[in-house]
């Protein structure tokens, strides 16, 4: 059985044998009624869009795995001791001393808080203090996860610890003291 092919311009094809392929037109691919045209002329902007879209850079949110130093200085305080969460109108400013009651240069002070929506959001920050031994967190969101935040202090082995809670205190001023880690016993292991 020999079939013929027609094409959409009328112009014949070769004839096939029973079983064989028909031969590939470069006329057909570039057609502008067919198919292929038509996904081009559709396909490649909604490529290109979806291409700018994501080469965009993401907008700022509160969600920041490091908080960065605050750009504008408040009156009074040293601005490389601040910083900024970026998720809250709340803040909490640290003076860490030592047993002695001097202050103390250079202690880490940090925090991780979990916010929002089942505390889907995560925000962790850390600020070194000034000469004065001052640090400050600007930021901070109002409704947190598990009230009050722990800032955990170091500086070699010396830690101390305090809490907030954003919501009692918007605009917290704690005192921190640094002191060495009590020891924690062994555990106990029971034979029977």
């Amino acid at each position: 059985m020999v079939v013929e092919l027609v094409g959409p311009a009328g112009e014949r094809a070769p004839a096939l044998e029973r079983g064989g392929k028909p031969p590939v037109s470069r006329r057909s691919i570039y057609n502008p009624g067919s198919s292929t045209n038509t996904m081009r002329t559709t396909l490649l902007p909604f490529l290109f869009l979806c291409f700018a879209l994501i080469s965009l850079p993401e907008p700022a949110t509160g969600v920041a795995l490091a908080a960065q130093a605050s750009p504008t200085p408040t009156p009074g305080t040293n601005p490389s001791f601040v910083t900024d969460g970026g998720s809250g109108p709340c803040s909490a400013e640290f003076t860490v001393t030592g047993l002695d009651g001097k202050p103390v240069f250079a202690a880490l002070i940090s925090v991780h808080i979990a916010y929002g929506l089942g505390g889907m959001h995560k925000l962790d920050m850390s600020v070194y203090t000034s000469q004065e031994g001052k640090g400050k967190f600007t930021g901070i969101p109002a409704k947190v996860k598990k009230p009050p935040l722990e800032f955990q202090a170091k500086k070699n082995e010396l830690v101390g610890i305090a809490t907030v809670d954003p919501a009692a205190e918007c605009e917290a001023r704690h005192d921190i003291i640094l002191e060495r880690p009590k020891p924690t016993p062994p555990p106990t292991s029971e034979k029977k």
